[in-house]
């Protein structure tokens, strides 16, 4: 079949860009889900580790005062039943992850002639008040209880496999028990209880969509599953069994063996892929771990690869309407020239299209036709010069914004072991380059030395000047060090040879992290905003002239002590300078009552509040650079 053009250009088009997004989409994918995958894991092994750790922390603290009580029993022999009583219930009463405590003594090995003694304090079930249950009185054999022989056979303690305590707890638990030893003879037992169910209960809790967590004992017995069915019926291995899944018994094994790692297998009863991340608790010899579907993981993937479809179908549907026009229009003269043509070929000689050089109206088409695509290509030859010209610009001007960027502080929270202090910074430019910056760092131990400064100008010469001064600023710091000091040296120096006469206002402080301490010099710029806690403003005022400009000036030096909760707001002309399509600024009140408003807020979403306020007030259409910084004491 015969193709005509506008076929052809359809087909040309509209396919090579179909396959090159269909391309584009399958890599992103895979990207996309490496990096999912790789987030994911990261949060379950986070997950896993500080969920295990927590355990281990609630069974070691129930292990510390198990192992007291009995050290105070060996070393002082409470020979009477009160003395015992009054002890397990102050015992049991300090650790509200007990839930029953006993101490269980062999026949007359405190009291004589008395075989049975256990006296045993548990927690009801109203409203977790503490009941004492005398098992003496109803000769309970204790003696063959395995939380009992256990300690009793191995001499040392001991977490016991999970069990239901049908004689005096009623719930499924599991004791960590103490061998008692009098004047080295063992002597009985001190128990504590744990609640499995209580345990499992916060186990779910931390249960997130598409994921849930799970207990597993030293021998692979299951003691906390979103499936109750599961709790005490079943193992690791019994399950790897039952459905066949000989990968999944190889995780049991790591998981009973006190390891830690990372698995893909597929659900038992779906057959859905999903992961498995575990961590160890090591005291008792139990696992921790965090089971989450794949396709919870892929939701969001799946949802923007479906996007991605439909805005691939709309563009094919625009390009085709587009192609569709634009070839009717380029098609309909060469089909009128070919019919003028056709006509002369059948003996028309009334068609004047007798020959190029003729002055009929086909010869003069033809060579304004040819002079049209002479100038048109000379057109578009200059304009692609034009537009190669702009785009390099526009790359040096993108990689010098880049270098200029570098020289900024760019991690936040910068100093996420310090927890004295909040900041946080940003910059907005004008142009491709800003003349406004910020910097800050740790002078020493003790003392955050920070500045926001603005260079007269915008767009490369002030970047270049500010560039200098933020480099002095930072070298001069290291050897100077007074606040007043350090901005007259950098002011003396910029002020050399400075024939443009550019100038820079820069405020300049130093902050003693554990006084709350504020040393600062304001050399000409914008007051910062002190808020109080209360809400009461302060203006840290200037304390000297620009810099750069005034060879030999001074500045003077101040100091201001900053409370808890009290937040240094640091800001650049561009802000309260900002213009509305009208022409009006933006102007101090204006942002005074902005500050008002969020001045509580986190530090970060103060510098956002703010520059979505200028952005949006300003239409996007930045005059001026604009430069925030907010420091809070804690």
């Amino acid at each position: 079949m015969k193709l005509s053009i506008r076929s052809k250009l359809f087909l040309g088009i509209c396919i090579p860009t179909a396959l090159i997004y269909l391309a584009m989409m399958a890599v992103e994918y895979k990207i996309r889900k490496a990096e999912a995958i790789s987030s994911m894991q990261n949060y379950l092994k986070e997950l896993t580790e500080s969920e295990a750790a927590e355990i281990e922390v609630k069974l070691s603290s129930i292990a510390q005062l198990c192992r007291t009580s009995a050290e105070i029993i060996s070393h002082y022999h409470p020979d009477n039943t009160g003395e015992n009583i009054e002890l397990l219930r102050k015992t049991i009463a300090s650790n509200d992850d007990i839930f029953g405590m006993a101490f269980a003594y062999e026949p007359s090995a405190i009291i004589k002639d008395k075989k049975f003694f256990c006296p045993y304090f548990c927690r009801n079930g109203t409203g977790g008040g503490l009941q004492f249950i005398d098992s003496s009185l109803d000769d309970y054999n204790y003696f063959s209880e395995s939380w009992y022989t256990i300690a009793k056979e191995n001499g040392k303690a001991v977490w016991t496999e999970p069990y239901y305590d049908y004689a005096l707890g009623k719930i499924l638990m599991c004791t960590y028990s103490v061998p008692i030893f009098i004047d080295g003879k063992f002597s009985g037992v001190s128990a504590a209880d744990l609640s499995l169910a209580k345990l499992s209960g916060e186990v779910d809790e931390m249960r997130d969509a598409g994921g849930y967590c799970v207990i597993v004992s030293r021998t692979g017995r299951i003691i906390s599953h979103p499936n109750k069915s599961y709790i005490m019926n079943e193992t690791v291995y019994s399950l790897a069994d039952k459905y066949k899944n000989y990968e999944f018994k190889e995780v049991a094994k790591k998981m009973t063996a006190g390891e830690s790692g990372i698995f893909r297998h597929r659900d038992f009863l779906t057959g859905e892929p999903k992961w498995v991340v575990f961590s160890p608790i090591r005291s008792s010899g139990w696992s921790f771990a965090a089971f989450i579907y794949e396709d919870k993981i892929m939701e969001p993937i799946y949802s923007h690869i479906k996007r991605s479809i439909c805005y691939l179908l709309i563009g094919l549907g625009s390009i085709a309407i587009i192609i569709f026009y634009i070839s009717s229009k380029i098609t309909r003269p060469i089909g009128m020239l070919a019919e003028a043509v056709e006509e002369l070929g059948k003996g028309n000689l009334g068609v004047k299209v007798s020959g190029l050089k003729n002055t009929d109206e086909i010869g003069v088409l033809a060579r304004e036709f040819n002079k049209m695509t002479a100038a048109l290509k000379d057109n578009i030859d200059s304009r692609i010069r034009e537009e190669s010209a702009r785009k390099t610009v526009e790359a040096e001007l993108n990689v010098a914004r880049e270098i200029q960027l570098s020289l900024l502080p760019r991690k936040f929270p910068p100093f996420p072991e310090r927890k004295e202090f909040d900041l946080h910074a940003v910059n907005l430019p004008a142009k491709f380059m800003a003349g406004d910056f910020f910097d800050f760092f740790m002078k020493d131990d003790d003392t955050l030395v920070f500045t926001i400064a603005d260079v007269s100008g915008k767009g490369v010469p002030a970047a270049m000047f500010m560039a200098v001064t933020r480099t002095m600023l930072r070298n001069i710091t290291i050897a100077v060090r007074e606040p007043a000091a350090v901005v007259k040296t950098v002011s003396d120096l910029l002020s050399e040879d400075n024939d443009k006469l550019m100038f820079v206002t820069i405020f300049y402080a130093h902050y003693n992290i554990r006084t709350g301490g504020l040393k600062y010099v304001n050399a000409g710029h914008n007051p910062p905003y002190l808020i109080r806690k209360d809400g009461k403003m302060e203006e840290l005022e200037p304390t000297g002239p620009l810099a750069a400009v005034f060879p030999e000036a001074n500045y003077e030096e101040r100091n201001v002590l900053m409370q808890p909760d009290d937040t240094l707001v640091c800001f650049t002309d561009g802000v309260t300078e900002a213009y509305a399509g009208n022409g009006e600024l933006f102007g101090e009140d204006r942002f005074i009552k902005l500050l008002s408003g969020i001045y509580s807020e986190d530090v970060t979403k103060i510098d956002s509040r703010i520059s979505d306020e200028i952005l949006k007030y300003s239409a996007g259409d930045l005059k001026d650079d604009v430069t925030l910084l907010v420091l809070r004491k804690k």
